[in-house]
């Protein structure tokens, strides 16, 4: 993998029940419950917006966020999703044409491509801000490295991107004794094993924190530490939010019906590009 950007890690983390609390006590747009109802606050919040940005939303789909942040900080929002159309999902389909966002959101300038490959209308090294919410687990092992560069292409220098990624929240058992705490160490340790390994194609195994601090320093050259959260916090730690069981019936597809329930955590962190 190339480093073609150094970057400096400004935050680190996982989404909070707290914090969760905090976004619907002081009004945040876009304040819900679950997962996406803590991650489009905390953009809004942990954004530093300022009048004149230029900003892009990676894979926004049918949010109003860019149209809020625009009309909310006089900025320039741009979006770049092709909804599906790259591999024929029919996903965002339920939600209505998406060309017709163009007149719904006149102010946001939608560019239906996905990133990962140069392309003229989208201007390199002219957005102070490129933020996603629940977009980076979505791509494909394979072009993950492209995307991730491409992004640091489109950042000026001392632009900031901010993501929001939904993670596995590491299984446990719901019976005492010893082989149950061995059985937990167990499925840590072999996490360890698979991002040291990485999965075929010498991609680190993304399913985890640890995974995509490893991803994020094989592809950028990082300033700061990715410390102080780790799979093993999610599992002690009450205030990390995880996606209730109501959310996943009605919007997970199938929607409105019985399914698998796997708990999801978010992993949150923001990057600065330093230099080229």
């Amino acid at each position: 993998m190339g480093q073609e950007y150094r970057f400096e890690v400004l935050a680190w983390n996982l989404a909070r029940v707290s914090e969760l609390y905090r976004f619907h006590h002081e009004g945040v747009h876009g304040a819900g419950w679950g997962i996406k109802g803590h991650n489009h606050p905390w953009i809004v919040a942990h954004g530093d917006w300022e009048p004149d940005m230029r900003f892009i939303d990676v894979g926004a789909g049918y949010s109003d966020l860019p149209a809020y942040l625009i009309d909310s900080f006089d900025m320039e929002g741009w979006v770049a999703d092709d909804f599906g159309a790259s591999t024929g999902e029919e996903l965002w389909s339920r939600w209505g044409d998406p060309f017709e966002l163009k007149d719904k959101y006149p102010k946001v300038r939608y560019v239906f491509r996905n990133i990962g490959h140069p392309s003229s209308d989208l201007p390199e090294g002219s957005f102070d801000r490129l933020y996603s919410v629940s977009v980076l687990e979505h791509i494909p092992l394979g072009q993950i490295v492209a995307v991730l560069n491409h992004m640091g292409r489109l950042l000026k220098p001392g632009g900031i991107m901010l993501h929001t990624v939904d993670i596995p929240y590491p299984r446990t058992i719901d019976r005492p004794g010893l082989w149950v705490v061995a059985a937990m160490i167990a499925r840590l340790l072999a996490r360890r094993v698979l991002i040291a390994l990485r999965a075929p194609g010498n991609f680190p195994y993304i399913h985890s924190v640890e995974g995509w601090a490893t991803l994020l320093r094989d592809n950028f050259r990082i300033e700061g530490v990715m410390r102080g959260i780790s799979s093993v916090q999610m599992i002690l730690d009450h205030d990390i939010l995880v996606e209730p069981p109501e959310v996943v019936y009605r919007f997970y597809p199938p929607n409105d019906a019985p399914k698998t329930y796997w708990p999801a955590a978010s992993l949150t962190f923001i990057l600065r590009k330093i230099s080229e």
